[in-house]
């Protein structure tokens, strides 16, 4: 008998995005995007392939904001995407919740 992957439990809502980053871990990296993100961690799409349990800085500009935005998590999943050779989706645990992106996800603001 084939193992089922264990479902996970989502503890907050997520919030499908495709906003550009403007760097990771310093470095600008083209063709990197938020694609997906709560107010406990986000997924990017990047050419970059970092590690496990890596800390990752990324900077983001949001529409309702003025300035650039710095979160930091760490990585708890890599996958290469399917058909995109040379590019993942990394999973991101912040290391603080940043509740304020909740608020206004559900605003529709993001």
């Amino acid at each position: 008998m084939a193992a089922m992957q264990k479902r996970v439990e989502r503890k907050v809502q997520r919030y499908p995005v495709r906003l550009s980053l403007h760097e990771i871990n310093g470095q600008t990296v083209p063709d990197s995007y938020l694609v997906d993100i709560s107010s406990l961690g986000a997924q990017l799409e990047t050419p970059l392939f970092v590690n496990l349990n890596m800390p990752v800085e990324f900077v983001v500009h949001f529409p309702w904001s003025g300035k650039e935005t710095r979160l930091l998590g760490l990585a708890k999943w890599i996958k290469p995407l399917i058909g995109k050779p040379g590019r993942f989706r990394v999973g991101l645990r912040f290391h603080n919740a940043v509740w304020e992106l909740d608020t206004l996800a559900r605003q529709g603001r993001l």
